[in-house]
């Protein structure tokens, strides 16, 4: 079991994001889909205890997530948009989940992501929007994770770019990495999907295996 939300709700003031969820996401690669703005970035970060939940209760990998040191270290993890310090450069960030992880980085990772590394020593605020999606799928990637999640991984790419995004997830999966994708953009990944979460209003609509779920997701128009 990979995550768990029992009689999960979360309110931001007056208005409730997501009501009374019950999902288990199991080992594997889940798509997590639905229309704009129906609760599935807000799901994610209660999940890596980025947010506590207003009621009821999130376990990840068997932990309370809620500010929890230990889940930096074995779950990767890109937002979208990403938030990263855009004073620092490529390289120092590199560097810093090196040491938070007490890993050593995968050079051909960074070159398929970065072919041209010089852009590593830039700083963060002259990256295009698409570079700092690289950037932040990378670091994601880096170390030997139990989970990595990835919100709209193709958002701001080009064609290259999405090609070999979708090249690198479906070799993760290949290899047996559990991973949670949030996307519009399923097409590029749909064989190694093993199966779909839909959100509408902040609830859950629909759970189970791929095809049905990606049938669910035409019916919306996604």
């Amino acid at each position: 079991m990979i995550g768990r939300f029992e009689d999960v709700s979360k309110r931001i003031g007056n208005v409730e994001i997501l009501k009374n969820i019950n999902l288990e996401i199991d080992s594997g690669v889940t798509l997590i889909a639905g229309p704009n703005g129906s609760g599935k970035s807000s799901l994610i970060k209660l999940l890596v205890g980025f947010w506590r939940p207003s009621s009821g209760r999130v376990t990840l990998l068997g932990r309370d997530p809620w500010n929890n040191p230990e889940i930096k270290r074995i779950v990767g993890i890109s937002i979208d948009p990403p938030s990263l310090p855009k004073y620092r450069k490529g390289k120092d960030l590199i560097k810093f989940l090196e040491e938070l992880k007490e890993i050593k980085a995968d050079r051909n990772l960074i070159q398929r992501l970065f072919p041209h590394t010089a852009a590593l020593n830039r700083p963060i605020a002259e990256y295009s929007s698409g570079m700092r999606k690289r950037l932040s799928i990378l670091l994601a990637l880096l170390g030997e994770n139990e989970l990595i999640i990835l919100d709209e991984p193709f958002s701001g790419l080009d064609v290259s770019g999405i090609s070999e995004v979708a090249r690198i997830i479906k070799q993760r999966a290949a290899n047996g990495t559990n991973m949670i994708i949030l996307s519009h953009l399923w097409r590029p990944i749909y064989s190694v999907i093993d199966r779909t979460v839909v959100l509408v209003g902040g609830e859950v609509a629909f759970e189970g295996e791929r095809d049905e779920g990606i049938e669910f997701l035409q019916r919306l128009g996604i």
